[in-house]
C-alpha cells in the first residue's frame, strides 16, 4: 500500500446517488479495487455541471488525490473505496 501524506482519518465509502459523504468532503480516496469512479468535486457549485458528477475512467488501485464530497453509486464500478481525511 502506498503512503498517503497527511491522512489521519479513514472511513469506508458508501456510494450514493443522493447523499454526500457522511463526514463531509474528503481530501482524497483510496481505491481498493480498480474501476470507474463517479465523484462530485468538493468545490463544485450546486449549479455547475460537475455537481451532477464526473466519471474518472479506469482508476487504478491506489490513492486518488482529489477532494470530493460525493462518490456516486451509478457510474462507479471501483470497490473497496476509503475516504481519506486530514
Amino acid at each position: 500500500m502506498e503512503r498517503v501524506e497527511g491522512g489521519s482519518r479513514l472511513y469506508a465509502v458508501t456510494t450514493s446517488d443522493s447523499a454526500d459523504l457522511t463526514n463531509g468532503p474528503c481530501k482524497g480516496l483510496y481505491i481498493g479495487v480498480a474501476g470507474d469512479v463517479k465523484v462530485t468535486p468538493a468545490g463544485a457549485h450546486k449549479d455547475a455541471p460537475e455537481a451532477s458528477g464526473v466519471v474518472l475512467k479506469a482508476v487504478p488501485v491506489g490513492y486518488l488525490p482529489f477532494a470530493v464530497r460525493r462518490v456516486w453509486a451509478t457510474g462507479t464500478a471501483a470497490t473497496d473505496i476509503v475516504a481519506v481525511y486530514p
